[in-house]
């Protein structure tokens, strides 16, 4: 578990929560959103209950959650973090791409799915997305 402080002087429009399993993938995600104007990342989880703790730690706009993480009810915990105010949105991550997965997700709560196998750069576009919204208090799905 790694937390991050906002950096002063910074103009932070979106702050990322990243729990994902995978270190590669995590260093991956955090890359390619450092290039995302305005977005911070605040933490890092590897558990799904590291990630929770942290969600109501550091309050992020945006939790990027591997829906792999070993948790016995990933629906409920989607539901969870939807009841939270202000709710944070949420991007979920799946090996698992079909469309049985990515609806069930979508009913729980979640905001995006994105297959594991998509490109970096597809998170990158949501946030930027997600960005104008947060502002002007509208959501976009793609």
């Amino acid at each position: 578990m790694r937390l991050v402080r906002d950096i002063p002087g910074q103009k932070v429009l979106l702050r990322v929560l990243i729990a994902n399993g995978s270190s590669d993938l995590s260093q991956g995600i955090t890359s390619a959103l450092s290039e995302v104007e305005g977005t911070t990342i605040v933490g890092v989880a590897r558990k799904m209950t590291q990630a929770l703790a942290m969600i109501e730690i550091v309050h992020p706009d945006v939790v990027v959650l591997d829906m792999e993480l070993p948790k016995e009810n990933f629906s409920g915990v989607l539901s969870w973090i939807k009841e939270l105010q202000p709710a944070p949105t949420i991007v979920v991550l799946s090996q698992v791409g079909g469309t049985t997965a990515r609806l069930r997700c979508l009913e729980a709560g979640a905001d995006y799915f994105l297959r594991k196998t998509a490109k970096l750069s597809d998170l990158a576009v949501i946030l930027q997305q997600i960005t104008p919204a947060r502002h002007h208090r509208w959501r976009f799905r793609l």
